[in-house]
């Protein structure tokens, strides 16, 4: 309702109608967790509060361009926006709140050096009032951007533009990283060389967010030289590979919980999109790279939140150990009940 109010006035009832199914959407598995009905396994309640955010990050951007465009029909440029501005109106709402917030405790150490206590009391004795007063604070912040869309629009130009620029240094030490990793491997010298899980992570998700940052809606605003084209190509296939090698060293050595799974099989759509489109001119480049972005995306948010719905979550694990699948109807009604 907040972000109804906070964003550019225009069709009220429509965004506040909006913004109410995507909240309760998005508060089930909330309200599942808060009164119990979860599984016993704590891996799956921990790995989707860690996904929450992503979750709820991709339900916005697709909130905010069927808002913008008035159509349940997804443009990329659009969702593209929504996905990039956002990360700006977050950081200013983020200060714009951090400020405000030190003016009040400012305030309120202020009048109570004077014995004056009713502002202490009131912002840091009741934590609902706090919470409160933060989140609308939060919100106006927004509602600042908002009002500034066009500095927000400036501000995305310059952070893709320095990723655009340093993205070949990212593509460069990844193709070195994995062709180096591999020479070990043919001369069975690999086990003395144990691969962290946080440079194969690193590796992927930089590689998937630079190359989305690149990519842009297709036309990046500028024509980089013939050797660079050739060697973003070449990285888009190493970028697969990357994520293939991250895959199977987590399945080998530890047990994946289902919502992880899921996690890790958008990245690998992500990546296969990426290093298909690089064997195809870029007409077809363009065409199905939106396409692919986009069908992953629902693949992530469907897929996350049917495993945890309420009353009923779906809780395996892949890999070393038991798999086990636990149902809020089994842990309350075992065998023989």
């Amino acid at each position: 309702m907040l972000f109804a109010l906070a964003y550019n006035g225009q069709n009220i009832a429509s965004l506040i109608g909006s913004s109410f199914a995507a909240a309760l959407l998005l508060s089930l598995p909330l309200i599942a967790i808060k009164f119990g009905f979860t599984t016993n396994r704590q891996a799956h309640t921990l790995s989707f509060l860690i996904l929450y955010p992503v979750l709820a990050y991709i339900v916005h951007a697709f909130h905010y361009a069927h808002h913008h465009d008035q159509t349940w029909q997804v443009y990329y440029s659009t969702l593209f926006a929504a996905v990039w501005n956002t990360i700006i109106v977050l950081s200013v709402a983020g200060l714009f709140s951090a400020i405000a917030e030190f003016l009040i405790m400012l305030g309120a150490y202020a009048f109570k050096s004077l014995d004056y206590n009713f502002l202490w009391d009131w912002y840091f004795m009741n934590k609902h009032l706090r919470i409160i007063t933060n989140s609308t604070l939060f919100f106006v912040g927004i509602g600042v951007a908002y009002q500034n869309i066009n500095i927000i629009y400036s501000i995305r130009f310059l952070l893709l533009r320095m990723m655009s620029f340093l993205f070949p240094i990212l593509a460069v030490i990844s193709i070195m990283y994995i062709i180096l990793y591999i020479i070990p491997t043919s001369t069975s010298l690999n086990s003395h060389y144990p691969v962290p899980f946080i440079i194969l992570l690193s590796l992927s998700v930089l590689g998937l967010i630079f190359f989305n940052a690149y990519f842009q809606d297709g036309l990046t605003g500028m024509t980089p030289p013939r050797w660079l084209q050739i060697l973003l190509r070449i990285y888009r296939v190493i970028l697969f590979s990357i994520v293939l090698v991250t895959f199977y060293k987590l399945h080998k050595e530890l047990p994946l919980n289902v919502n992880v799974l899921i996690a890790l099989m958008a990245m690998v759509f992500f990546s296969a999109t990426y290093a298909i489109t690089a064997f195809y001119p870029e007409a077809v480049e363009q065409e199905w790279i939106p396409e692919g972005n986009i069908y992953t995306a629902l693949f992530f948010v469907v897929a996350l939140f049917l495993v945890n719905i309420p009353y009923l979550p779906i809780d395996f694990n892949v890999g070393p150990g038991n798999s086990s699948t636990y149902t809020y109807e089994q842990k309350n009604n075992p065998p023989g009940y």
